[in-house]
């Protein structure tokens, strides 16, 4: 029995992946056996008993941790895992989850979490309530809930690697059979990749025969339904692209305002398992908003010239009046209509002319913005934000450390009567050396190691012996009480690393 976990910022789109995982065969969670209960409402009554605000489902707290969960509420949380023994594979997306990640994975380490993040622009995009009231105190606050929301899963996939995939919801859309292959390798069930194709492998024209066929096909098979509305769902995602060209570019311009934002986001990509491989914002998309714009004002224009139009019809009812003074009562009956038909189409036409100044007001204030905002970017691109620099060596630096050099000495020298005689006097020449090495270092600058594109390298090396030995020399040679104990904790910890050895190779 796999069990999975999909939880991503309500902006990011983790639906979509969700979609997907449907699509390769993981089936919605049954509700739980005594209560009847769906993992949604589980987690929102953990979240009202520890005091977790869940009325509005897309706002969570300035801090979002990890709440620590009284065992009396496993009973129902075990409940629902009996009531899904006979799913082989199974899960839900809930964004609340993030709450309760250390829950679920301590309950059983047999759950599998697909983590979700999205650009911070997607804030704007996809969220358009009380977009009228949008401030630049409310959307600091929303970029700041999104970076907490966003740290809290990267804070745990740090800790939990080998259970969690991180993926960018476009480019798990964009790139289904990696992630389809990538979800293979963290759980023990079979997906059906064969759904995918649909959507994956067409053709630079959008059309392939294997699509044709697979729908020719699914249209006499009912079970096959649920596979080409999803086809045509994901083929039809990112259509109206051009229509919605201005207000992308408006909103990375906003964005871009916020640093701590992007800042989060270059995190999320550079130690991802599926980062976004495309351009985020190409020049080209302020060409299209551009364009955009230019339809609208090539619109107002039409207005204008149809209001010359009635001024030219109203001039030629004018002189139609001033020809008709001469005629019969019944003749001035008519002009009388006619004077009233005139008075409709002045106001028709202060009407147009009115709504028609207005418009071109505002496409000025937007040309004008755009302008603005296209400088800014421009410069942002070349001075604030430059090309990040890719590290490698995390493992290296781990090494170069006093405590994995310490313990590598220890070591080497427990292996000969001789080296135990001179092991004081060789931790004492490393520690000099250590020193000496670190004042030529001193003007060194590196970049906080969690930089490194090879940080599970240093994760790796932390748990390697000579680390912990050197680590437990450190922390207790320095009190008269820890050197005394010193020799009995070394012991207890060579007796920690060989009792883990032996568990995972029985595992």
């Amino acid at each position: 029995m796999n069990k999975i976990i999909v939880v991503g910022h309500p902006s990011s789109k983790y639906e979509e992946v969700e979609t997907l995982l449907n699509d390769w065969g993981m089936v919605a969670a049954q509700p739980s056996r005594q209560e009847g209960i769906l993992p949604a409402e589980i987690v929102e009554i953990l979240c009202k008993a520890h005091g977790v605000n869940v009325l509005n489902r897309s706002e969570f707290d300035d801090e979002v941790h990890q709440i620590e969960v009284s065992p009396v509420w496993n009973g129902m949380a075990l409940d629902l895992l009996r009531g899904n023994l006979e799913q082989q594979l199974w899960g839900w997306a809930d964004p609340h989850a993030v709450y309760f990640l250390d829950y679920w994975k301590n309950l059983d380490p047999k759950f599998t979490f697909i983590l979700v993040y999205n650009h911070p622009r997607c804030l704007l995009t996809q969220d358009s309530e009380n977009t009228e009231e949008l401030t630049s105190q409310t959307l600091d606050q929303r970029v700041h809930k999104w970076c907490t929301y966003n740290a809290a899963l990267l804070h745990f996939y740090h800790r939990n690697s080998e259970c969690c995939l991180l993926v960018h919801a476009g480019q798990a859309r964009a790139s289904a059979k990696s992630y389809l292959q990538q979800v293979r390798a963290r759980i023990d069930a079979t997906l059906d990749a064969g759904k995918t194709e649909i959507f994956v492998n067409s053709g630079p024209s959008g059309s392939n025969t294997s699509v044709q066929s697979n729908r020719s096909k699914a249209m006499n098979q009912p079970e096959n339904c649920k596979t080409l509305l999803a086809e045509t769902t994901w083929q039809n995602m990112g259509v109206n692209n051009g229509e919605n060209s201005l207000k992308q570019y408006i909103a990375e311009a906003l964005i871009n305002q916020f640093p701590d934002g992007r800042q989060m986001y270059e995190e999320l990509q550079s130690v991802a398992n599926l980062p976004y491989a495309g351009e985020e914002f190409s020049s080209h998309s302020a060409f299209v908003a551009w364009k955009t714009m230019a339809k609208q004002y090539d619109h107002s224009r039409t207005l204008t010239t149809q209001n010359r139009e009635q001024q030219i019809k109203i001039s030629e009812l004018q002189k139609c009046i001033q020809d008709t003074n001469a005629l019969s009562e019944a003749k001035k009956q008519q002009i009388t209509l006619l004077n009233q038909e005139q008075q409709r189409l002045k106001s028709t036409q202060k009407e147009s002319q009115q709504e028609n100044e207005q418009l071109l007001l505002q496409l000025h204030h937007v040309q004008e913005k755009l302008e603005r905002y296209y400088l800014e970017n421009q410069n942002l691109k070349t001075t604030q934000y430059p090309s990040p620099s890719v590290y490698y060596g995390a493992a290296d630096r781990i090494k170069r450390q006093l405590s994995y050099r310490l313990g590598a000495s220890m070591i080497e020298n427990s292996r000969t009567f001789g080296g135990w005689l001179s092991l004081p006097w060789t931790l004492i020449r490393v520690t000099r050396q250590f020193r000496k090495e670190k004042k030529q270092r001193k003007k060194e600058k590196l970049p906080p190691i969690y930089e490194y594109c090879d940080f599970h390298e240093a994760k790796r090396v932390k748990q390697h012996l000579s680390y912990r030995l050197g680590a437990t020399m450190i922390a207790n040679v320095r009190s008269p009480i820890g050197g005394l104990k010193l020799p009995w904790l070394l012991r207890r910890e060579v007796k920690d690393f060989r009792r883990g050895r032996e568990g995972l190779a029985n595992a």
